[in-house]
């Protein structure tokens, strides 16, 4: 098991460069803060600063390959006490709060879309209605004449 784990880092961390990774971090954060709106940044993301964030990552056991490696007893206290395990947590719960808010948004949508083209067809019954390619009702007005 311990002989897999290794092989396991080995390549994961193959061509890992620390400094380069906290570069990647440090951009990557200061143009999210900048170039989102902050209504769509996730709290967790937003409300951390960048230097902290870089000192977690720093401070993480999965900060290079030698730290990892040097788990002798890995267990799920020691991974869930991780400052950047917590991190990584906390902005999948909230990607998963907000997919949920946007999922219940589409599926009342769709709702009131159908409730819409229902409403189309009673008011206009001799009318013909065609689904477009991604099965969603297409409605046109009017009708195609000539450019002459």
């Amino acid at each position: 098991m311990r002989a897999k784990l290794e092989a396991e880092v080995e390549n994961d961390y193959d061509g890992f460069h620390q400094a380069v990774e906290i570069d990647l971090l440090k951009d990557l954060l200061k143009s999210l803060s900048q170039k989102v709106d902050a209504r769509y940044q996730l709290p967790v993301i937003k409300y951390t600063k960048i230097e902290h964030l870089v000192q977690m990552a720093a401070q993480s056991i999965f900060a290079n390959k030698e730290s990892v490696l040097a788990i002798n007893n890995p267990n799920k206290e020691k991974l869930e006490a991780d400052p950047l395990y917590k991190f990584s947590a906390m902005v999948i719960e909230e990607a998963h709060l907000i997919a949920s808010k946007y999922a219940q948004d589409d599926e009342n949508f769709e709702k009131n879309t159908r409730l819409f083209i229902d409403g189309l067809r009673k008011i206009s019954p001799r009318e013909k209605f065609y689904p477009d390619a991604n099965s969603t009702m297409r409605l046109t007005y009017g009708k195609v004449g000539t450019l002459l």
